[in-house]
Parts: C-alpha cells; sequence; structure tokens
C-alpha cells in the first residue's frame, strides 16, 4: 500500500515535554526579570525574548512525524538523524486521545499528538499491519 506523504508535528512524552519546555520558559521569565529590574526596555530583556521566540519555534516546527512509502520517520530538534522505522516492525500500538505509543526494536515510543492526527496515523499504520 502506498500512502502519499503525510506529516505531523508532534510533542514527545509528557514527561520529557514539560521538562523541554520549563526550561524554555525560563528564557522568557529571564528577560521578564532583567526589563523589571533595570526597569526600562534593554538589549538584554530583548535577546532573551528573542532567543525565547526562536527555541520556541524550533521546538514546535522540528519535531515532526512523517509517513511515507510504509517509513516512519520522526524528526528531533537536537538529532539531524531522523528515527526511520519501517511500519512492519511497529508492535502493541495504542492509541488514546492525544498520544500514541508503540514499541519499536526494544524501545517503547510515546508522542504526543492532536486528537485527528492519532487517528489518522493509528489508521495508517493498521492498514500496513
Amino acid at each position: 500500500m502506498i500512502t502519499p506523504k503525510r506529516t505531523f508535528f508532534y510533542q514527545p512524552n509528557p514527561l520529557t515535554s514539560t521538562i523541554c519546555w520549563s526550561w524554555t520558559f525560563v528564557l522568557l521569565l529571564l528577560g521578564v526579570i532583567f526589563w523589571l529590574e533595570v526597569t526600562q526596555f534593554s538589549w538584554i530583556t530583548l535577546f532573551f525574548f528573542v532567543l525565547f521566540g526562536f527555541i520556541s519555534t524550533f521546538q514546535i516546527i522540528f519535531r515532526k512525524i512523517t509517513i511515507e512509502n510504509s517509513h516512519f520517520k520522526v524528526g528531533h530538534v537536537m538529532n539531524p538523524n531522523w528515527l526511520d522505522i519501517d511500519m512492519h516492525e511497529i508492535n502493541n500500538l495504542r492509541a488514546h486521545k492525544f498520544t500514541l505509543s508503540f514499541d519499536y526494536q526494544q524501545r517503547h515510543c510515546i508522542f504526543m499528538l492532536p486528537a485527528n492526527s492519532v487517528i489518522e496515523i493509528n489508521g495508517i499504520i493498521n492498514a500496513y499491519q
């Protein structure tokens, strides 16, 4: 079965996502602290706000799941080597309202996605199995 290329945005498992976003919001809070400490908007405040914007954008845009030709590819923020999984090797697929989890080569993967993306990915993977 050949499917057209589909791309979905995801967040990692809830614990990892909470930790990553907490550190990202620390940059925003540092900018606000410098702004309130100096009592005027300075270049340090602008630096922290821009850094927060860049890192937030990277965390949203570079976390992608791409499904194409029976391959499930997972892109990470800091790792240029995408995880490439053949869909026939996916075991123990579980889909909940906002999470998709499965086992692959003794690894347990959990992804947080919008509800409609979970339904679509679950349907595509089940069609290959």
